[in-house]
């Protein structure tokens, strides 16, 4: 979402305090989601996550720090910002507040033109994070489309050479086949039939046991630009 179209959420127990910061945002052209106290902040925020949080150190129910954390544990809401304000300039509060999540901290009484840099600087940065995220999902998106075509080579791959390689021992144990079946057992002729049966099937059993492990880089030309994988013969 543009900064122009920007939802802010409010949240504070003091309806002065509330309806400045109300007043502040408002002059910059966003809109304001008013919350009463920390419960009535994470109900809007279930409803629809605002783009950032302005938050109240010390509200009923929930403090400001624990509906910053609430908001940055739930998936919609890890990018949105949270500017925590206190009318207290004590460090644990600080601690309390950065510890939750908070991006920014702002002590009362604030400056009218300090409070409208803040939020508009954290809404920068939310656009930025968000273009970040997205560029981080084509990436990931390329990438496994990479995976995929790459996985859809090797296939190819495998296929050709497994066509290639085992057709030529598989026709050689046919044509023995067929002599096994004309000729008498004791014929020696029989007996080097099933030898070189069993050597065609040794060599399709080795080159089957490098197709399981094969490397996908050691490839040799078939035909025309077609590639199959180098798979060595044994001897």
């Amino acid at each position: 979402m543009s900064a122009g179209g920007s939802r802010i959420l409010v949240a504070d127990d003091d309806d002065d305090a509330r309806e400045l910061v109300g007043a502040a945002i408002a002059d910059l052209g966003f809109e304001v989601i008013p919350a009463v106290d920390g419960e009535d902040a994470i109900e809007r925020c279930k409803k629809e996550m605002p783009d950032l949080a302005v938050l109240d150190v010390m509200m009923p129910g929930r403090s400001g720090p624990e509906v910053c954390a609430w908001i940055k544990n739930n998936d919609q809401g890890q990018l949105v910002p949270v500017l925590i304000l206190t009318a207290r300039d004590q460090i644990d509060d600080k601690v309390e507040a950065f510890e939750g999540g908070a991006d920014d901290y702002l002590t009362k009484p604030f400056n009218f033109r300090e409070l409208q840099a803040r939020i508009k600087a954290l809404l920068r940065v939310r656009g930025l994070n968000l273009v970040l995220q997205q560029k981080n999902r084509e990436l990931h998106a390329a990438q496994a489309k990479i995976v995929a075509q790459e996985r859809q080579l090797l296939a190819g791959q495998i296929a050709g050479t497994a066509a290639h390689k085992l057709g030529q021992p598989l026709t050689a144990i046919k044509l023995n086949c067929h002599l096994l079946e004309v000729l008498d057992t004791k014929d020696e002729k029989f007996i080097k039939a099933l030898e070189a049966i069993q050597q065609d099937v040794n060599r399709m059993a080795s080159m089957i046991e490098q197709l399981r492990s094969v490397d996908a880089a050691k490839t040799a030309s078939y035909y025309g630009k077609t590639k199959i994988l180098d798979v060595a013969e044994e001897e």
